[in-house]
């Protein structure tokens, strides 16, 4: 997850000095640069010890790590031209032409920002994984569900099977994983172990398992565990935003561009295979054929 993401985890999940300095760090981004420890101690009323025991907590060495890095991701997101907010793309009162317009500038910009920014070479790992697996197993929660369920029947239309275990199965998947399988997992946050999906993830690794993990930018249990990852990128907020359009949007594109990859490696038997099943479905459903 982004630092900023972090941080508002932080200040939900405490009511100390630590939700005081999170909510003051998220709010504050724009004059980060400007303020030195001592000021941010002042203007929380806390002290420079609270000040570095939010940063490890964080998972950084110390306050000037911290620093140093959310200087950098604030320097990043500066750099992303956006013409509406991905946390609140519209507003109370908002006419349906408004709001429909903003969540496709939303969703739009979410994807070129992926696009722009993925790693071509984790894409061709990726898809390398996938075609050279005996079995696939694509895994998530909430609407990474149904995204993992269009990616399989893709997959299927073009004779590759992906087996999508139920959630209850997901611990067992990942304990019985072995050389040669592939694990597809699909989390944004990618970082609690307490899940049944993320629990087991090193028993697959051991087992000879591969990991193909999507996930959001920076460091988290998931990403480290994974042998290549697909990143989410995304500038909505964790937890105040309406809905999560950008999110959706970045994932769908690096699902869209992995299959688009593993159908190119055989283009045209995929083609005809796509093609042929595509008219029996249709002939199937209502007993004309196209």
């Amino acid at each position: 997850m982004l630092i900023s993401q972090r941080l508002e985890q932080l200040a939900r999940q405490h009511d100390d000095a630590r939700r005081v300095v999170g909510v003051f760090l998220i709010e504050n981004a724009d004059r980060f640069d400007q303020l030195t420890m001592a000021d941010i101690a002042a203007e929380t009323y806390t002290s420079k010890p609270t000040l570095v025991r939010v940063a490890k907590q964080l998972g950084y060495s110390g306050w000037r790590a911290f620093s140093a890095a959310y200087a950098r991701e604030i320097d990043r997101q500066r750099q992303i031209d956006s013409s509406v907010d991905h946390s609140l793309p519209f507003g109370d009162g908002a006419f349906a032409r408004d709001i429909a317009h903003s969540i496709a500038q939303v969703r739009a910009e979410s994807t070129l920002l992926t696009a722009e920014r993925l790693d071509i070479a984790d894409l061709e790992r990726a898809c390398e994984m996938l075609l050279s697996a005996q079995r696939i197993f694509l895994m998530g929660y909430g609407f990474n569900q149904p995204m993992l369920e269009s990616f399989s029947r893709r997959l299927f239309q073009i004779g590759i099977t992906a087996i999508m275990p139920a959630e209850d199965n997901f611990a067992h998947t990942a304990k019985r994983a072995h050389k040669g399988d592939c694990l597809v997992i699909a989390s944004y946050a990618g970082s609690s172990t307490a899940s049944n999906l993320l629990r087991y993830l090193p028993d697959a690794r051991a087992g000879g398992a591969k990991v193909l993990a999507i996930t959001s930018e920076g460091g988290n249990f998931l990403r480290a565990h994974a042998d290549t990852t697909l990143t989410i990128l995304t500038r909505e907020r964790l937890y105040a935003k309406i809905g999560t359009f950008s999110t959706e949007a970045s994932t769908a594109f690096l699902l869209d561009a992995l299959y688009g990859c593993i159908f190119a490696r055989d283009y045209r038997r995929n083609l005809d295979d796509k093609t042929g099943f595509s008219q029996a479905t249709e002939t199937n459903r209502t007993g004309i054929k196209p």
